[in-house]
């Protein structure tokens, strides 16, 4: 069995964490959906001709922020041009930047991040098994298929409830017959 390091967890958490925004957002770039409704579209036809190849952005920098890294609450959806060459321009003003966040997620979810940011959090193995299982299982509310960024031996390892034992097997075929 191959070992499960802090920095395999923090890919895989980091590669969750995105998948759930996309899917949260319905891969659709916020910035070019709003954009879209400011054109005079309903919302329909906005969502419809918004940009569908999207990243996941950390509202609060992942980097400064350990306490929001893995935060579903803190990322939206930006197609690439939006987040390479507007969230994070330094052409763009910073009030621009938060009054685009705050109208996307509202007031009370910013100042909630904003408060969870000045957190300090201890980034040792166990905060990312603590993430990645509550990653897992919001995947698995939710329905979104984590296989191709989840390797098999890391589920077994790390949530090995998920998985019958062959004395369940066996009396499961007990049971049946």
């Amino acid at each position: 069995m191959r070992e499960i390091t802090k920095s395999r967890l923090r890919e895989i958490n980091y590669k969750l964490w995105s998948l759930i925004v996309r899917n949260r957002y319905e891969s659709v770039c916020a910035k070019c959906y709003l954009d879209n409704l400011k054109k005079g579209m309903g919302p329909g036809e906005a969502k419809k001709k918004a940009t569908k190849h999207v990243d996941a952005h950390h509202i609060f920098e992942k980097g400064m922020n350990h306490s929001l890294m893995f935060d579903i609450d803190n990322g939206i959806c930006l197609c690439f041009y939006h987040h390479k060459y507007w969230i994070h321009s330094i052409a763009i003003p910073e009030k621009e930047r938060e009054d685009f966040i705050i109208k996307v997620i509202g007031p009370d979810k910013y100042e909630e991040l904003w408060w969870k940011s000045k957190q300090i959090v201890k980034t040792d193995i166990e905060f990312y098994i603590e993430n990645f299982k509550r990653l897992m299982n919001y995947c698995v509310d939710e329905n979104i298929g984590t296989s191709k960024v989840v390797p098999q031996y890391i589920v077994k390892e790390l949530l090995p409830e998920w998985f019958p034992t062959k004395e369940m097997l066996k009396d499961y075929k007990e049971v049946k017959e």
